[in-house]
């Protein structure tokens, strides 16, 4: 028989630049951190209006 494993969702926070050379766009990694409890209520405010729930 299987196992079960509920998915876990963790928020993260970050920062990134947008840079451009000669071959083009790309993204580059600042920092990354887990997000505070703050940053957590605020993405779930900002999905609830986005979703238009």
């Amino acid at each position: 028989m299987g196992s079960y494993f509920a998915p876990v969702m963790s928020v993260h926070s970050f920062i990134y630049e947008i840079r451009i050379d000669l071959e083009g766009e790309y993204y580059h990694l600042v920092t990354l951190w887990m997000s505070t409890q703050q940053e957590k209520q605020l993405y779930e405010k900002f999905k609830k209006n986005y979703d238009g729930r």
